[in-house]
């Protein structure tokens, strides 16, 4: 099979997944269309080694008939973060096309240009039977189809990171010196959206009830300052740890040292691939319910803990769940790496990929019904109900 899939550059989220299908014997072709210096990428995405499917920024200027060409002679082609106008050919053939994508409305500016959208995305995508949504957010498909686009024609998809399938969770050794400490972990560039006073207002919380734990944030960025000064406003400079930017390789190490990993972020993040990370090393997942990877990847109380975003009432119910069950919660932890090695892993998304592929050039419906490939519903905004 032939597959084109084309994005701006390629990234460690998607990398993973391209390999996996060259395993499979995919032609591939990945078609960066973006000139980027790539040493001004973060931390882990400016040493992705050249792979033998990569179409450079370069070839892709001073070889368009080829380029052309390929995404024409396709079986499937995947169009990411990319322009649109290259695929105006192949949709007109009616060949096999998948758009790939997160959601268009995580906040009130991009939700102004709905009339806009509305006329300009049905002329571009709802005219065609042969192009299908891959949702890189479970509210994409929402999204879409307030635009009238994509209905039945959107699939379950999101960013694959690696899963160490030889990997064994086990309890987490703790980052303290005390077994009586739990171990919480943060990680993200400090902004806005990403919530971090929450986890240090947990942190005030937790201290009054009397529970043992320390909180190690990574990362660093503008609210940094602010999430300091609260931290010693509130008293709990003393259990928290301010990391700082730290390597990728890092990073997976220290998910496997502590028990819960605190994902704030609200409906701004689009998919947010530490989810993914934080599963495939044994760390439980405690998400917030706006995070786009967040439906697809997560059953509240079984691989995962969802909280109602940016409520800190929810998200501290859902801690001291798992802080007051400690047999649940190693059971959770162990769920949350099998569903990432057995079903969000990159090799199944391939294989997924494919045998959608198959059958939507049969005629047939897909064959999954969950994981990547299975259908997206529609999932609004306020579809988290919290547990009693």
């Amino acid at each position: 099979m032939k597959i084109v899939f084309i994005s701006n550059f390629l990234s460690p989220h998607q990398i993973q997944l391209c390999d996996e299908w060259v395993k499979l014997g995919v032609k591939l072709s990945f078609i960066e269309t973006l000139n980027i210096d790539k040493k001004t990428l973060p931390t882990g995405w400016k040493f992705i080694g050249n792979r033998d499917y990569l179409v450079s920024y370069d070839t892709f200027i001073n070889e368009q008939e080829r380029i052309r060409k390929d995404i024409l002679d396709a079986d499937a082609v995947i169009l990411g973060s990319a322009p649109k106008q290259l695929l105006s050919v192949r949709l007109k053939s009616g060949k096999l096309t998948f758009i790939y994508s997160e959601r268009i409305y995580k906040n009130l500016k991009a939700l102004l240009k709905w009339p806009y959208h509305f006329l300009k995305f049905r002329r571009i995508y709802g005219r065609y039977s042969n192009l299908h949504l891959l949702c890189a957010s479970a509210f994409s498909a929402a999204d879409y189809r307030m635009v009238g686009c994509f209905k039945d024609k959107a699939y379950k998809w999101g960013y694959f990171t690696k899963v160490n399938e030889k990997y064994t969770v086990e309890a987490p050794l703790s980052v303290s010196t005390s077994e009586t400490l739990h171990a919480f972990m943060w990680c993200a560039r400090f902004l806005k959206l990403k919530h971090p006073e929450l986890p240090v207002q947990m942190a005030a919380r937790l201290k009054a009830k009397g529970y043992k734990f320390v909180l190690d944030m990574y990362g660093s960025g503008v609210e940094l300052e602010n999430a300091q000064k609260l931290a010693r406003k509130l008293g709990v400079e003393n259990l928290i740890s301010f990391k700082g930017d730290t390597p990728n390789d890092e990073v997976l190490n220290a998910m496997r040292e502590h028990e819960i990993f605190l994902f704030t972020s609200d409906k701004n993040e689009g998919w947010g691939a530490v989810a993914n990370e934080a599963m495939s090393n044994g760390c439980v997942l405690v998400g917030s319910s706006a995070i786009g990877s967040v439906p697809f990847l997560l059953k509240d109380g079984v691989n995962g803990c969802i909280f109602q975003s940016g409520n800190i009432d929810s998200l501290i119910s859902r801690v001291e769940w798992l802080l007051d069950h400690d047999d649940e919660r190693k059971q959770i932890a162990m769920n949350g790496y099998n569903t990432m090695k057995n079903l969000w892993s990159p090799k199944y998304a391939a294989q997924s990929f494919l045998k959608l592929v198959e059958c939507l050039r049969k005629g047939m419906e897909t064959p999954y019904e969950e994981g990547p490939c299975s259908k997206a519903k529609v999932l609004r905004n306020n579809w988290y109900k919290e547990k009693k």
